[in-house]
């Protein structure tokens, strides 16, 4: 037996197509799993599709914070057996010059999109007894304090606040909720960061193993879903290179 397997498991993955979420895709692909992958765009999403080793994959063009797209995402969908939620966005902004505007584009997408989504699963009765849910978070939630940050690392907080709650209200059901709260990782992401190529140097000297790769990350989330981390919920896996040593 292989405690690691993703065998018969239906596995959603918001934000599938590119970074974290796609290495995610192909990690659970790798594990036996069968990939529902959702993103904004068509194109990236039919690359990631192709990259999928296995059988059994589909895709859904969905953006995450229309709720009319989202209701038609869920409703189209079989019982999942696990959820992986990589949308997010930044726009690094000093907390003087935050305005609505900003709070709502950080929000919408990386923790009131999440909110929903799980609210309409729920309801739509599509989570499968004892599946896992895996919220993205960001080490920034906690302890990565950079300036400019400010409104993205609340965004993280609420969201691991927030699936505390969710796993205390699925454990009924053995539904298992937990977040990762990775470092900085190799991703497009990286380009959102306001940092000159000096600056970017400075701030990996902090990761005593430098940059994580998207793998790092999506190995992590196929270990929440699976089996081997069935005694595991309410919490939140650091993965930071060691950054949180300093």
């Amino acid at each position: 037996m292989n405690p690691f397997s993703l065998e018969a498991r239906r596995i959603l993955i918001i934000g599938a197509s590119s970074g974290i979420g796609r290495a995610t895709a192909e990690a659970v692909a790798e594990m036996s799993g069968a990939v529902v992958a959702v993103g904004r765009n068509a194109d990236s999403l039919d690359s990631c599709l192709k990259s999928l080793s296995g059988q059994g994959h589909t895709s859904v063009v969905c953006d995450i914070t229309d709720e009319a797209a989202v209701d038609a995402l869920v409703g189209g969908l079989d019982k999942i057996d696990g959820l992986v939620y990589c949308a997010g966005v930044l726009e690094s902004v000093s907390t003087r010059f935050v305005t609505c505007e900003i709070l709502k584009k950080q929000f919408d997408t990386n923790y009131f999109g999440a909110v929903m989504l799980m609210a309409k699963l729920q309801k739509a009765k599509k989570l499968n007894k004892g599946a896992s849910i895996v919220f993205m978070s960001s080490a920034a939630a906690e302890y990565a304090v950079e300036n400019g940050n400010a409104v993205y690392s609340s965004t993280k907080a609420a969201l691991q606040a927030y699936a505390r709650t969710l796993a205390k209200e699925l454990s009924g059901r053995r539904i298992r909720v937990n977040c990762i709260a990775p470092g900085m990782v190799k991703t497009p992401f990286l380009s959102n960061f306001e940092a000159d190529e000096q600056e970017m140097a400075l701030n990996m000297q902090k990761y005593p193993f430098g940059f994580g790769e998207p793998e790092d990350v999506a190995y992590a989330a196929v270990y929440l879903l699976s089996n081997a981390a069935k005694w595991m919920t309410g919490t939140v896996l650091h993965i930071d290179g060691g950054l949180s040593l300093s």
